[in-house]
């Protein structure tokens, strides 16, 4: 298993919020991570008070 430093995955992280907003699965091409790892960190990012948006469309 990798290890990523602190500072990556909260460049990443940023990634998925505003004003960027990209897709997970965008990101994933990019940097050739699994979305399944940046699922996992946007979760933990969650679980430590971090706004990271869910990916979910949220319009009527």
């Amino acid at each position: 298993m990798a290890k990523y430093s602190k500072e990556f995955k909260y460049s990443i992280m940023m990634k998925m919020m505003s004003p960027l907003n990209q897709a997970v699965s965008e990101i994933a091409r990019e940097t050739g991570l699994s979305e399944a790892t940046l699922h996992q960190w946007r979760k933990q990012a969650r679980t430590k008070g971090m706004a990271v948006p869910s990916g979910r469309c949220l319009s009527s």
